[in-house]
């Protein structure tokens, strides 16, 4: 992606930036074990900075496992590679969230018959013991995400689509005693990948990308673009899905959306749309209204992260050409709630001649972050899973 004339004050950049920068603490740490091929990581963490990763690795016959493993503050590992499944469905999509105590839900694509594709969710103890799991859909699930609060609570939002028929976007909470708070919501009929995030007092939000180009019949007329909806916590609607940006053009896309201590939320949206290619975002309080106007930034971030007060992280990637092939680094960068940058953007990956992978960035104890990614060395046909851990600055 080019990179874009910054909208922010010019004044800002010249603060001394060695004094807001990020450092890591560590190096990066290798998460998985002997593998012909791991990636797709994702990450949860905790306020007291500990946090849990999910990744898929290619097992015998081509089987596709999805393993969790969980880390302390400080970067050393609490258990050692739980299997979660042992066989991945078709859809391949798994999503991870973390609790106060350490313990943690993973859901995950059950492999079923035919062209079924379960949605399971498994809660795990501190120490990487099943507790009980429960089956969310038996839709043809094709993304899905999960978001949750330190009680217990979480929501999960899916994209779901039968043979022949167009995706819809879906959503269900839990409670603490991992029984639903009510039964699966209908986001949209016609929608894709959705982003979710749990509010303080149980209250959830779905940003996603809404329409169909070219439109179904009976389906919707206007052009896709990235929509937003509030629920209550029992999953009633709080209000009417409201257009985010400008209708979606091509390329690749991503839609992102957390929630601070206070209720309000920040959606994110990277994608070539009517307004330009770039990564947009937008504020809203916590009744939806929204806070100030949406700000372009010259990132390609695909992973956010929001702290209690509404600061924030993006993840981003920056790809070349190397001796005729393709390399990639991974970057990552602090904001204020406001959309300003709290420092300059510091690199995360190590720089060797590789392709990188961005997995998801998570937010710490005293406003540190965590990255994750994958690593794949094509000349060895190998890929890995990394992580690496960095203070406020």
């Amino acid at each position: 992606m080019r990179r874009f004339r910054r909208q922010l004050p010019a004044l800002l950049l010249l603060l001394p930036a060695v004094l807001l920068a990020q450092r890591p603490l560590g190096d990066e740490i290798l998460v998985n074990g002997p593998a012909r091929q791991a990636g797709e990581p994702r990450l949860a963490t905790s306020s007291a900075g500990e946090f849990v990763i999910t990744w898929v690795a290619e097992g015998e016959f081509g089987a596709e496992l999805v393993y969790a493993r969980r880390y302390g503050a400080d970067g050393r590992p609490l258990t050692g590679q739980v299997l979660v499944t042992r066989d991945l469905g078709r859809a391949g999509k798994q999503a991870v969230a973390m609790l106060a105590d350490g313990s943690f839900a993973v859901a995950f694509t059950d492999r079923g018959t035919g062209e079924e594709s379960i949605l399971k969710a498994r809660w795990y103890s501190a120490a990487g013991a099943l507790q009980g799991q429960t089956v969310v859909t038996r839709e043809l699930v094709t993304w899905v995400e999960m978001s949750s609060r330190e009680d217990g609570r979480l929501a999960l939002a899916w994209a779901s689509s039968a043979q022949s028929s167009p995706s819809s976007v879906r959503a269900r909470v839990f409670g603490p005693d991992r029984a639903p708070l009510g039964p699966e919501i209908v986001v949209d009929p016609f929608g894709a990948e959705p982003a979710v995030a749990l509010g303080p007092a149980g209250e959830v939000v779905v940003a996603w990308l809404h329409g169909i180009f070219p439109p179904p019949p009976g389906g919707p007329s206007d052009r896709p673009h990235v929509a937003v909806r509030r629920f209550n916590p029992d999953g009633t609607p709080a209000g009417r899905a409201v257009a985010v940006s400008p209708p979606y053009e091509s390329g690749p896309l991503t839609i992102q959306v957390g929630k601070d201590d206070g209720g309000d939320f920040l959606v994110v949206w990277v994608g070539n749309f009517g307004a330009g290619e770039g990564t947009f975002l937008q504020r809203y309080t916590a009744g939806g209204a929204p806070l100030g106007r949406t700000v372009r930034l010259d990132l390609d971030a695909r992973s956010l992260a929001v702290g209690p007060r509404g600061n924030f992280v993006l993840a981003s990637t920056e790809s070349s050409i190397a001796e005729g092939r393709r390399v990639s680094r991974i970057f990552a960068r602090r904001f204020a709630a406001d959309g300003l940058p709290l420092g300059p953007e510091v690199p995360v990956s190590s720089d060797i001649s590789a392709e990188r992978f961005l997995g998801q960035v998570g937010i710490t104890a005293a406003g540190g972050f965590v990255v994750t990614w994958s690593s794949d060395q094509r000349e060895e046909f190998v890929g890995d899973v990394y992580v690496r851990r960095f203070r406020r600055k």
